[in-house]
This record gives C-alpha cells, structure tokens and sequence, in this order.
C-alpha cells in the first residue's frame, strides 16, 4: 500500500511538537537513497524507469523529505513509521540517513511552492494524485496501459497549518548562531559577575536585564550538560527572550570582560555607550577602603552633614540670590504671582493662534510685567516634573561646584521610555521611529501564546508572513515566547507612506488562553496606548485604531476607546496636578547653577501651585559636586541612591516643570490672559 497516509500521520504527530526543522542532507540525495534502496525495481511504462521515480514525488522529497521535529531531545522524522515490506527498505535508508545528519535551519515554505486549502488555514505541499486517460497511440507504446480508462496516480504530499508559511527562517538561523556563541564563550561565573553589578547600581539603566540575564544564565547550565547541543538549543530557541543579547550593548560588557578587559574600564565603556551624558552616574565596584577614604575625608574637610537633603521651599530662596542673571542687570528672574484668578478659560483650540516667543526674550521683555502666569500641562510634559532639593540641615557645608546649596532633580532621571518600548529595544526591534505599532504580552508567564500585530495598509496587510509594505516593517515576530513577548511595526520614513486608512490590530493566532495585551501607537510625539485586559480569542481580531494619513499628515485619528487607556485626551493625574489645565505659576527661576554662577546647563523652571513629588528622589548628583568630592564619587554614588528623598505631602516643596536649555521643547503659557507660545 502506498504509504502517505501514514506519512501524513507522522507529520501531524511531529505538528504537535510546536516547531518544525530540516537537517543538512539535501532531498536529492534522500531521492536517491529512497529509489535505490527498493529490492524490486517494478517498471510500469517506461522501461527506463521504475514505477517509483514519479516526478510529483521527487519534487516532493526534494523540498519536504528533509523536515524533522524534536522530541525528549530527540529527532523524529517522516520516516519513522512502520510500512509494508515493499517500501521498508527505501524508508529505512532515508530514515537512517536524516538520523545521522544535523539540524541546520528551522523549517518554512514559500506560498508559492504550495497550494492554499479552501479557508486558507492549511497548505498543500506536492501533489495529492492526478488522473491519466491514455490514447490508443500511448497504449500501443507502452503496452501496459489500457487506452481510455482513467489511471488514478497517487503522490507524496502533507497537509500543513500556514504558520509555516513565510516565517523568517533565515532570522531564526541568526538567532541560533548568535545565542550559541554567546553560551560558548560566557561563563556561569561572569553572568553572576555582571549581575552583582547590577545589583550595586555600576551599571546605568542596568535592571531591565536581570531577568534575561537570569534566564541565560539558567539555560548556560543546562547546555553544558548536554551531549547533543545543537539540538537542545534548536528545542529552546523560541522560548529564549533574547536570542540576540550577545549583539546587544550589555552583550558588548560580556564580551569585552570574557576578553579580560580591565572591569572598571568595560564599565565606564558600557555605561559611556549607553547614556554619554549621565555614564558617571553609575558606581564602580567600590570596597571597604573606599567607603573609608571617603567617610574620613567627609569628616576632615566638613561635609558629613552635607550629603542629607531636602525638598526646597519658598522660604529658603533669598531674592537678592537670583534677582540678577549675568547680561541682564535689570531682569527680573524670579517672579511671585498672585492668586488672582482669570475671568475665563481659554481652550486648546486657541493655541494653534498662540504667538510665539523665545525664552529668553519672555523673560527679558514679558515677565517683568507680568502679573499672571500659569502653563498648560500636557501629558508630555509629565516627563518634565522637577523638584528643588536643600540641604537637610541648613548651614551644611555646600557639596556644589556652583555658590549655592541649592540642587534639582527630574522625575525619573535617567528613564524616559516606555516599559512596552524598552521590551521592543531588548527584543533588537526599533522604537525611534516617527510611526510605530508596537504590542506586549505574557508579562506573567503565563500567556505563552502567539499574538500578531497587523497594520491594514492602502496597499496591504503587515503580518508574520508579508513583513513589508508600503514602507512599514514588522521587525520583531514572536511565537509563543516564555516570557514577555513583543511584535513592533515601523515606518522611519514618512515619504513612502500612501493616502489612506492604516488599520491597527491584535490577532490571536494559535488560538491559546491568553490575559490580553498591551500596546503602543506613536506618530511623532503623539502617543496612544492601549491596554486588552480580557482574553484575545482566536477568530476575533481587536482593532484598536484607524489612522487616516494624506500627504504624509496625520489627518484623521479612530482609536478604540473600549481599550485606550493614554493619549494626550486622556486626562492624568502626577504630583497633584491634572494634565489638559492651565495650573498657575508661583515661581519661576533659572537652575541653581545659574543664580550667582554660569556653570553646566542651564534649565528653566516653573515652580506650579498644589505641586508636590510623590516619588522618592535623589537628594543630589555626582557630576555636579565640588572638586574636591570627585576623587570619591563611587562612594558618594551609592550614597546618594541609599540616601534618597523621601516625599511628604504634608510638607511644602518646590515643585513644577523645568526646560533643558539645549533641548528643543515649546510650552503653551497664559500671560495675564493672553495666550502665548514658549519656544525652548
């Protein structure tokens, strides 16, 4: 009996492995192997051939003779199946020959090679059968054949699910080369290493890492022990949440260290690479002589006090500290308003009208005059919340290269990007782009289900198998991943955009349990995100936003509300102010560094009414401290993360929005009733 049921058979057994592969032995050589291994060659037709060598089935073996899965590590393949006497031989050569070969690739096809089932769930991979009536001529040739009866011939094919079709198979082999040479060449010793200086705060933006770190550390375990390598990581690839860290940037600290670079240098290098501007933040591995040396000399030179901090109040800034700023004899830096309130509410409609005016010439020419201030808050701005810090005792000795003890802090210093983007940017995809859709789900573990991200374009459809359209790219394609997975579609650049809807959605494509997901539409610095609490259903595609772009321009917006939890309409609440409000200025003043001295960057602050910190906050910063203190600023870094500020809402503090001077920003102000536009 010809065998393909069985082999059909097989391969449903192999499906339900979750991943298929191909070894290194080329089909044409299974052919060969499968046509000479028959004890009886049977001639059908053509005396110089067998009954055997059909040419549906060598095209058949050629592409899919090679597919093997794994399982109890391992290899199972088409072949591994019991069959009559006649095909024995020939299964048991291949069989045989795929045993002794090696897993080179994950398995995909081309739609072009195979055939879509009506619906479009499954392929056809060969030939089924076909039928031939042959002619008096034809059975006169052969002698064989009877003419005008119908030979039915039946084929090697399978029938196969289409998340084989047009995967990134080539991706998947980089992802394979890359995490092996990474468990090859980083020891179990050097991950504890790296994540001890985690844990000492040596490396900037460093605690994403932990848990990958963690994983891999666990996986280099379990690879050492195994006899056969290469199939144990092919088994583990899709469930690795960073197949490609070695290529990363914490993958170059490993590197570097596993060359025996010096520790503190590939720190510094690491940390330089990272964030250029703040890379001294972090702390060196520090030891006990250290912490000495510096306690010593902290008692000898005064400053054992200094280093305990405070949010600032209105009390402690003296006027005749910040009423003159160098240039501008006659400026009033630092203006208190009153509480007049105004008699009407101007609304976002009138801002596009809003004149604009420089910083400095506002406070040149406006504030002067001005006896009403108040800003509008938006949601972008959030990022911009800044608190004054003081000494806690008030006549410490100063820490500051600059005159004053006076300092600032940001919230969220050193962060600023989304958690969903930051999963996306481990996962290597690209989140600076100015049109991005990204999705984030199983961030418990347990939600080990393949979510797709989709954008409907003029054009087409980005998805898992058309990766690229109309200038969009999906460049991170998650399968069932262990831990938090993530997909992400781009456009870097606008000009290849076409006028039309570009249609945003969440797929469920297995069709496992799952507890939502999270996601994130930008265009420019418009940001929307979503968040699907309740299960994805397989069949049921959540559309969560239309964007309607003509020219290049945003001109149209339909987001789903049922599950839009941020946009710049979304009213949001942060250290007691609401954002989409004008809230009215009591302070407004240059950065410490600029009251007596002009030293490092200048900053704009507007201190706001009812705003007060609710996060604990450093008190102070190494990279500005005196000179003298610089020789000790490891320790001085773990001293100021340990020795943080901590918010009391029934204390006052000085607290609103503050500009960085080098960095292009704009505010939308109130001016005594007047609307303007603050250019940064």
């Amino acid at each position: 009996m010809f065998p393909n049921l069985l082999v059909q058979q097989q391969f449903e057994k192999m499906l339900q492995t979750d991943q298929l592969y191909i070894v290194d032995i080329s089909g044409k050589d299974l052919w060969d192997l499968y046509l000479n291994s028959f004890k009886e060659l049977k001639v059908f037709r053509d005396p110089n051939s067998n009954e055997h060598n059909c040419n549906c089935c060598r095209h058949w073996f050629y592409r899919y003779a090679p597919i093997v899965a794994i399982k109890d590590n391992e290899i199972i393949s088409l072949f591994d199946i019991e069959v009559d006497e006649e095909y024995a031989p020939s299964f048991e050569a291949v069989r045989n020959a795929i045993h002794n070969s090696t897993i080179c690739n994950l398995f995909t096809e081309d739609s072009a090679f195979c055939t879509k089932e009506k619906g479009g769930e499954f392929y056809i991979f060969g030939t089924p059968k076909n039928i031939k009536i042959y002619s008096e001529e034809e059975a006169d040739k052969f002698g064989v054949v009877k003419p005008n009866i119908a030979y039915t011939f039946e084929h090697y094919f399978l029938r196969c699910p289409k998340k084989y079709i047009n995967r990134n198979v080539n991706s998947k082999r980089d992802d394979f080369n890359v995490t092996q040479r990474a468990l090859e060449e980083f020891s179990v010793d050097l991950y504890d290493l790296v994540l001890e200086f985690i844990d000492q705060n040596s490396i900037i933006n460093s605690t994403q890492y932990k848990g990958m770190l963690n994983s891999m550390k666990k996986l280099k375990k379990e690879y050492d022990l195994q006899e056969n390598k290469d199939l144990f990581l092919w088994k583990k690839l899709d469930f690795i949440e960073s197949p490609r860290f070695r290529n990363s940037v914490i993958g170059t600290l490993f590197i570097e260290l596993s060359e025996g670079k010096d520790i503190e240098e590939a720190i510094k290098a690491y940390n330089y690479k990272v964030d250029p501007v703040n890379y001294m933040k972090a702390s060196a591995p520090i030891s006990q002589r250290q912490i000495n040396e510096a306690f010593k000399f902290a008692q000898e030179n005064g400053y054992e006090s200094a280093f305990s901090r405070r949010f600032a109040t209105l009390a402690d800034i003296e006027a005749a500290d910040i009423m003159h700023m160098s240039g501008e004899s006659s400026t009033k830096v630092v203006s208190i308003f009153d509480k007049v309130e105004p008699t009407n509410q101007p609304t976002k409609n009138n801002f596009d009208k809003a004149q604009s005016i420089k910083i400095d010439d506002f406070i040149k020419n406006l504030l002067p005059k001005t006896k009403n201030l108040k800003v509008y808050l938006t949601n972008k701005l959030l990022k911009n919340l800044v608190a004054l810090t003081a000494p806690a005792e008030k006549d410490s000795k100063s820490i500051f290269s600059w005159s004053n003890n006076f300092s600032w802090t940001y919230v969220n210093n050193l962060t600023g990007v989304s958690q969903l983007a930051e999963e996306v940017k481990k996962a290597g995809g690209v989140i600076d782009a100015p049109f991005r859709f990204s999705i984030m789900w199983n961030e418990d573990g347990r939600s080990i289900v393949d979510l797709d991200a989709h954008c409907v374009t003029p054009r087409g459809e980005i998805m898992y198998c058309d990766k690229k359209i109309d200038g969009g790219r999906l460049d991170v394609d998650m399968i069932n991943p262990q831990k938090t997975g993530v997909e992400n579609i781009y456009w870097q650049d606008l000009s290849t955009l076409r006028d039309g809807n570009y249609i945003f959605l969440i797929y469920n494509y297995n069709g496992r349990k799952n507890n939502g997901a999270k996601a994130e539409l930008v265009w420019h610095d418009e940001i929307y995100k979503f968040h699907i609490k309740d299960e994805i259903k397989t069949g049921h595609p959540i559309k969560l936003a239309t964007l309607t772009i003509k020219g290049g321009q945003l001109v149209k917006s339909e987001l789903n509300t049922d599950y839009l939890i941020d946009s710049e309409a979304i009213v949001k609440t942060k250290w007691g102010l609401k954002t989409q409000q004008f809230h009215k200025v009591n302070l407004m003043c240059l950065s410490p560094n600029y009251w007596s001295d002009n030293k490092g960057n200048k900053h704009y602050f507007f201190m706001l009414e009812d705003c007060k910190s609710e996060d604990t906050l450093r008190g102070f910063h190494v990279e500005n401290l005196k000179a003298d203190l610089k020789p000790h600023r490891k320790v001085l870094e773990i001293l100021a993360f340990k020795n943080q500020i901590e918010p009391d809402p029934t204390k006052e503090q000085l607290c609103g929005i503050g500009f960085n001077a080098t960095i292009a920003d704009e505010l939308i102000a109130m001016v005594d009733n007047k609307i303007i536009k603050i250019v940064f």
